[in-house]
Protein backbone atom coordinates (compact mmCIF):
# COMPACT_ATOMS: atom_id res chain seq x y z
CA UNK A 1 0.00 0.00 0.00
CA UNK A 2 1.18 3.48 -0.82
CA UNK A 3 1.68 5.96 1.96
CA UNK A 4 0.05 9.37 2.29
CA UNK A 5 -3.14 8.28 0.58
CA UNK A 6 -6.58 8.84 2.07
CA UNK A 7 -7.30 5.94 4.46
CA UNK A 8 -10.89 4.79 3.88
CA UNK A 9 -13.12 2.41 5.82
CA UNK A 10 -16.01 0.77 3.98
CA UNK A 11 -19.25 0.21 5.93
CA UNK A 12 -21.62 -2.41 4.54
CA UNK A 13 -24.83 -4.16 5.52
CA UNK A 14 -25.80 -6.15 2.46
CA UNK A 15 -23.99 -8.31 -0.03
CA UNK A 16 -21.04 -5.98 -0.37
CA UNK A 17 -21.22 -5.65 -4.16
CA UNK A 18 -20.19 -1.98 -4.17
CA UNK A 19 -17.44 -2.64 -1.62
CA UNK A 20 -16.28 -5.55 -3.78
CA UNK A 21 -15.83 -3.19 -6.72
CA UNK A 22 -14.06 -0.55 -4.62
CA UNK A 23 -11.66 -3.15 -3.24
CA UNK A 24 -10.86 -4.74 -6.60
CA UNK A 25 -10.32 -1.33 -8.20
CA UNK A 26 -8.14 -0.24 -5.26
CA UNK A 27 -6.02 -3.39 -5.44
CA UNK A 28 -5.66 -2.95 -9.20
CA UNK A 29 -4.33 0.58 -8.64
CA UNK A 30 -7.33 2.32 -10.18
CA UNK A 31 -8.20 4.16 -6.96
CA UNK A 32 -5.64 6.31 -5.19
CA UNK A 33 -6.79 5.44 -1.64
CA UNK A 34 -5.94 2.91 1.04
CA UNK A 35 -8.88 0.76 2.12
CA UNK A 36 -8.04 0.16 5.76
CA UNK A 37 -11.02 -2.00 6.73
CA UNK A 38 -14.54 -3.17 6.01
CA UNK A 39 -17.13 -3.06 8.78
CA UNK A 40 -20.30 -5.09 8.26
CA UNK A 41 -23.47 -4.81 10.32
CA UNK A 42 -24.93 -8.12 9.07
CA UNK A 43 -23.25 -11.43 8.35
CA UNK A 44 -26.32 -13.06 6.82
CA UNK A 45 -26.09 -11.00 3.61
CA UNK A 46 -22.71 -12.49 2.55
CA UNK A 47 -20.99 -9.09 2.48
CA UNK A 48 -18.00 -10.21 4.57
CA UNK A 49 -17.50 -13.26 2.33
CA UNK A 50 -17.70 -11.15 -0.82
CA UNK A 51 -15.16 -8.55 0.29
CA UNK A 52 -12.84 -11.36 1.34
CA UNK A 53 -13.14 -12.80 -2.19
CA UNK A 54 -12.36 -9.31 -3.55
CA UNK A 55 -9.01 -9.48 -1.80
CA UNK A 56 -9.61 -7.68 1.50
CA UNK A 57 -7.43 -9.28 4.20
CA UNK A 58 -9.49 -11.25 6.71
CA UNK A 59 -7.96 -9.38 9.66
CA UNK A 60 -9.31 -6.11 8.20
CA UNK A 61 -12.94 -7.27 8.04
CA UNK A 62 -14.99 -6.53 11.16
CA UNK A 63 -18.53 -7.32 12.25
CA UNK A 64 -20.41 -4.83 14.43
CA UNK A 65 -24.06 -5.78 14.85
CA UNK A 66 -26.52 -3.21 16.13
CA UNK A 67 -28.43 -5.74 18.19
CA UNK A 68 -25.30 -6.56 20.16
CA UNK A 69 -25.67 -3.20 21.89
CA UNK A 70 -29.30 -3.47 23.01
CA UNK A 71 -30.33 -0.34 21.15
CA UNK A 72 -27.57 1.78 22.70
CA UNK A 73 -26.58 3.80 19.65
CA UNK A 74 -23.75 5.54 21.49
CA UNK A 75 -22.09 2.21 22.36
CA UNK A 76 -22.57 1.00 18.79
CA UNK A 77 -20.88 4.15 17.51
CA UNK A 78 -18.03 3.82 19.98
CA UNK A 79 -17.37 0.26 18.80
CA UNK A 80 -17.02 1.51 15.23
CA UNK A 81 -14.77 4.41 16.25
CA UNK A 82 -12.57 1.97 18.19
CA UNK A 83 -12.02 0.04 14.95
CA UNK A 84 -11.32 3.27 13.06
CA UNK A 85 -8.69 4.18 15.64
CA UNK A 86 -7.14 0.70 15.48
CA UNK A 87 -6.69 0.60 11.71
CA UNK A 88 -6.31 4.32 10.98
CA UNK A 89 -9.16 5.97 9.10
CA UNK A 90 -9.41 9.42 7.51
CA UNK A 91 -12.82 8.88 5.95
CA UNK A 92 -15.53 6.25 5.79
CA UNK A 93 -17.95 5.33 3.03
CA UNK A 94 -21.41 3.98 3.77
CA UNK A 95 -22.03 1.47 1.00
CA UNK A 96 -25.49 0.09 1.65
CA UNK A 97 -24.99 0.69 5.37
CA UNK A 98 -28.38 0.25 7.03
CA UNK A 99 -27.89 1.31 10.69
Amino acid sequence: MKKNLLRVALLISGGGSTAYRVITDWLAGALQINVTCVIASRSSAHGPENVLQAGMPKDKIFMVRTRGFGGANEDFGKAIITIFDKVGVDMFAQLGWMP
